[in-house]
């Protein structure tokens, strides 16, 4: 096809459809055809649009109506990918009150919302998949009440009305989803990447000399909102602190309970309390310091939380809890050395734990990423005193490599700068996100009493989405 064999006015249309769609305050209309067999129309209405200034103005504008040919035609539905003379009348505009309007324009098959600085790119499959009415779900089970996807509706007119994006598709069918919700999976911030979460925020020990420890007061945490604040502090900066709280195993598991049920492991059926006794063959049950791990790496699940409370402390010498942001390791490592923590996130190692008639293994990389942004962190799991003698699982020739990885990624974890040091008293329970943050202790002398227990991942996500922390 050739540009000259186009009217002026049909080679601006199509150069202005070839360009990055724009969120230009028009809705696009098909025209029944003209008696020519190979021609169509294309016409252009700002009667529904009432978002902003521009289209307020444009909206004194008349209808615009370009003839174009056959050429003309094909060159705007590749431009789209669309097929105009199959693609409905569509319908875009913000009805709602907010003093900011959103503008909404579809480039494809997605579905664009912006409203000030704020952007949402939504597909337009999972929006009519993932329509929550009493038609697609059951509103007793929460189970779909169809297998199949409905792949033929296509978009017909989409607003914003009160809070609620509103979607009418060709079949008919009307879906609902409230904006709030869209941003929380669909935001997408300015470097590009989606916004699913509260925001995490590392920390090193210079960080809290500045910001005030997450503390939040036993009688507080009785409270929904003092819930949702200590849930908030353990997910925002992996971990939290309780004050207030009785001084005995019974009344930590009860504050336990407040956010899940304590985790039955190996080492008990929930809770357990323990002295420096060595009642177990593991060396936090002992008083030499601990360097900075996370618990169960020998675990396919390890538990999401690890809780301490020290009943009793008797002429103690020592014995500071010690917390290393693992998040924020692995995000210096990556200024300093991204070969390192790609290595630890691509090679596995085998952890274990051992004692008689027990026996736990699992083999897994040291980083992993999030499932919903594989550009996120998720998960560290690291522990150098749970490691087998196994190599890791790569080639010969990049066990070394591996190693060297390691071993930065261990001296990050050792640096003062990196560790925040807690003496833990009767009464203050400290909750840690073992997925994040790697806990140790300095060697003491004299008696110390802990209580604690860990909880599930799945139960602590359950928890999260009960305060409104994630989705």
């Amino acid at each position: 096809m050739a540009a000259r064999n186009m009217s002026g006015a049909a080679q601006r249309i199509a150069t202005l459809f070839q360009k990055t769609p724009q969120p230009i305050p028009l809705s696009a209309k098909l025209l029944p055809p003209s008696n020519s067999p190979i021609q169509s129309r294309f016409a252009y209405s700002s009667s529904s649009f009432s978002t902003s200034s521009s289209a307020r103005n444009l909206s004194t504008q008349p209808n615009i109506q370009v003839p174009l040919n056959e050429d003309s035609a094909t060159l705007l539905s590749s431009s789209f990918h669309l097929s105009v003379m199959d693609e409905p009348e569509v319908r875009l505009r913000d009805r709602s009150a907010e003093s900011s309007p959103a503008m909404l324009f579809r480039a494809e098959d997605t579905l664009t919302i912006q409203q000030g600085q704020e952007k949402l790119e939504v597909p337009l499959l999972w929006l009519r998949d993932s329509c929550g009415c009493g038609l697609c779900v059951d509103g007793k089970t929460n189970q779909r009440r169809s297998w199949t996807i409905v792949g033929d509706a296509r978009l017909k007119e989409a607003e914003i009305v009160a809070g609620t994006l509103r979607a009418q598709w060709t079949d008919g069918h009307i879906s609902n989803h409230k904006l709030e919700d869209l941003k929380r999976t669909f935001l997408v911030e300015k470097d590009g990447k989606s916004s699913h979460t509260v925001r995490r925020q590392t920390w090193r020990r210079q960080t809290w000399r500045g910001l005030p420890l997450p503390v939040i007061p036993h009688a507080d945490v009785l409270t929904d909102t003092g819930l949702t604040n200590l849930i908030t502090n353990i997910h925002r900066y992996g971990f939290g602190l309780v004050n207030g709280c009785g001084v005995s195993e019974a009344d930590t598991e009860a504050l336990v309970r407040r956010i899940a049920p304590p985790m039955p492991t190996t080492f008990s059926p929930g809770m357990w309390t323990f002295t420096a006794n060595m009642a177990r063959d593991d060396t936090a049950y002992g008083n030499d310091s601990l360097a900075p791990h996370t618990d169960n790496t020998y675990f396919s699940n390890p538990a999401r939380l690890q809780v301490f409370h020290c009943l009793e402390r008797e002429a103690v010498t020592g014995g500071e809890t010690v917390l290393v942001d693992g998040f924020q390791c692995a995000e210096k490592l990556q200024k300093e050395d991204p070969s390192a923590v790609k290595t630890l996130s691509t090679v596995a190692q085998e952890c274990a734990y051992i004692e008689p008639n027990v026996c736990y293994k699992w083999t897994d990389t040291v980083l992993a990423s999030s499932k919903l942004d594989g550009t996120l962190l998720e998960k560290v799991r690291f522990n150098m005193y749970d490691r087998t003698t196994r190599p890791p699982l790569c080639a010969t020739r990049d066990v070394n490599r591996f190693y060297r990885a390691l071993k930065r990624f261990a001296d990050l974890t050792q640096d003062r700068e990196n560790q925040l040091l807690l003496t833990l008293t009767p009464g203050v329970v400290v909750f840690i996100d073992n997925w994040r943050v790697m806990h140790g202790r300095t060697g003491f002398s004299g008696k110390r009493v802990l209580t604690g227990c860990y909880v599930d991942s799945d139960e602590f996500n359950h928890a999260c989405r009960r305060a409104n922390v994630i989705p």
